[in-house]
Order: structure tokens, then C-alpha cells, then sequence
């Protein structure tokens, strides 16, 4: 494979870090959500009552800034796998899309890939060097992009 190719790949995989930084990031805003719940109920029900509200209100918070910052990476990750979509439509012919779209956005082996499409293993590695080497470079990613994935 090419140092081009490689560099197109990579750019591809972006889509299934992102993806992936997503889910991580759901369940870290839900994780946050619970941990507000339980803390409104444990201080909610303290006996002793004073300065309930002030805990509360700083409990909520911590948690809305919390929240706010993950929604935030998750629409710059968002941002990339639209990026990594229109990228794989540049490829001219629908077979390299289709390749390109089942291995970099489906996350299937080339294995899987010849099987859906009914062909080879062998003829479908040699569409998927066929679609890289049709795509141009792919376009500069910016450094807060790539440290919001890895």
C-alpha cells in the first residue's frame, strides 16, 4: 500500500473513532446524570437541612458544565464522520463507495464485506486499493480535531 493510500485510510478511520468517542461520551454525560440524581436525593433527604439548596445548586452545576463540554466534543465528532461521509462520495464509482462505506462507516472485514457484496475476499481488497487510489488526498485535519478523537 501507498504512503497515500495509508493516509487515505486513516483519514477513513476517523469515522469509527469518532463514532466510537461518541457512545463513550453518552454514557459519560449519563454516568453524570445518575451521579446529579443520586446526589439531589441523598442531600434532598439530609435532616439537617441547612444549606441543602447551595449543595444542590452546586451539585447541578458541576454537572451542567460537565455535560455541556462532552456535548460539545461530541458535535466536533459529529462534525468528522459527516466529514468522512463526504469524503467517501468522492469516490466516482458506486462499487469503491459501497466498499469504502461497508469497511470505513460499517466497520466490516474484507471477509464480511465479500460476502454482503458477493464477491471474493481477493477481488474485494483489490477494490478497496482500487477505491482509495481513486480518491484525492484528503483534506488537512485540524490538531483540536484529531486530539477530540484518539
Amino acid at each position: 500500500m501507498t504512503e497515500a493510500n495509508r493516509e487515505k485510510r486513516r483519514y477513513l478511520e476517523r469515522y469509527l473513532a469518532s463514532e466510537a468517542k461518541i457512545e463513550d461520551t453518552e454514557r459519560e454525560i449519563r454516568r453524570h446524570r445518575e451521579m446529579g440524581e443520586k446526589i439531589t436525593s441523598v442531600i434532598s433527604s439530609d435532616p439537617r437541612g441547612g444549606g441543602v439548596s447551595d449543595r444542590v445548586g452546586e451539585a447541578a452545576s458541576m454537572i451542567t458544565d460537565a455535560a455541556n463540554r462532552l456535548l460539545g466534543e461530541t458535535q466536533t465528532m459529529l462534525r468528522t464522520c459527516e466529514e468522512v461521509k463526504a469524503y467517501i462520495n468522492l469516490a466516482p464509482k458506486e462499487t469503491y463507495r459501497r466498499v469504502l462505506r461497508l469497511r470505513y462507516i460499517g466497520g466490516m472485514s474484507m471477509l464480511q464485506i465479500a460476502w454482503r457484496m458477493s464477491y471474493t475476499e481477493s477481488w474485494i481488497n483489490q477494490l478497496h486499493g482500487l477505491a482509495l487510489a481513486s480518491l484525492p488526498a484528503p483534506p488537512k485535519t485540524t490538531k483540536e480535531n484529531e486530539k477530540s478523537i484518539v
